[in-house]
């Protein structure tokens, strides 16, 4: 572990090495100062600038190749993080991490390059990182009308998928409880699907629920797909009537919310596409 590690950098590794530590990764990250390599219009002499991004600002920030030849903006969660990737003296910059992104919208970004632990931005992610605060694992779909829904439980237990996800909801308060379900809506889909149902406050559930689909999105895949729904004993004629009747919940909260202590190992999160490499 790094000396004087900061709370970015501590979320960051804790995410590389467990899945249930990346949305609070994500929050931590938009919270925080960063640092670029660049300047403003009014200095040259090395020393550090901070600068409240906004309309109108004038900024120059250095870009770098990936190496997949991707042009992307490197930028690092603390001055000591920069000077260990570049060793002569250099002109930078501190400003918000939410700042930087609205100034680069439309670019992909590499946090804290050439070290143990780095993560790669797409755009894409960028964007959905300001809009909603977490990227998006999946779309939401609102049943309109009365759908016949097929329900049970899977054959070989997803153990990864239940494990993970304990470990983010003992981070995650708003959580009472988690059921898990094979679901299959006939009339769309090809097979059944992991299904996890979620105890909490119905006016928090939309907040929550893209943090647990990003928590198990290195476990899931087309093939095995998971969604998430609501348990409300005040909502009858969901899936939750199923899973509060037949089943037991993998997950109660404790009585007192704790931190889960994190496990040993590491583990680069993030996905490949053309553009960008794992994190």
């Amino acid at each position: 572990m790094p000396d004087q590690e900061n709370l970015l950098e501590r979320a960051l590794r804790l995410a590389a090495s467990e899945a249930a530590f990346i949305p609070e990764f994500y929050g931590t990250l938009l919270d925080a100062d960063v640092f670029v390599v660049g300047r403003t219009q009014l200095d040259a002499d090395g020393h550090t600038v901070d600068v409240v991004a906004k309309p109108g600002s004038h900024l120059h920030i250095q870009t770098a190749r990936h190496p997949d030849g991707a042009e992307v903006i490197p930028f690092f969660s603390s001055l000591p993080a920069l000077r260990r990737h570049i060793a002569e003296e250099t002109t930078y910059l501190r400003l918000a991490a939410r700042d930087l992104f609205e100034m680069t919208l439309g670019q992909d970004l590499l946090l804290n390059p050439a070290s143990d632990h780095q993560k790669a931005f797409t755009a894409f992610e960028i964007d959905d990182l300001l809009r909603h605060g977490l990227p998006r694992s999946g779309d939401q779909e609102v049943i309109e009308k009365e759908t016949s829904v097929l329900l049970g439980q899977p054959a070989e237990y997803p153990h990864d998928i239940t494990e993970t996800l304990s470990r983010y909801f003992e981070t995650e308060p708003r959580v009472t409880a988690a059921y898990l379900a094979l679901m299959q809506i006939p009339d769309r889909d090809r097979a059944p699907g992991l299904c996890v149902g979620i105890v909490c406050d119905p006016a928090q559930f939309d907040a929550i629920s893209p943090a647990v689909g990003l928590a198990a999105a290195h476990l899931t895949s087309d093939e095995r797909p998971l969604s998430v729904c609501l348990v409300d004993p005040k909502t009858p004629g969901t899936p939750g009537d199923y899973m509060l009747e037949e089943t037991e919940p993998f997950y109660r909260a404790p009585r007192t919310p704790r931190t889960p202590a994190p496990p040993g190992g590491r583990r680069v999160f993030g996905k490949r596409n053309r553009r960008a490499a794992d994190a």
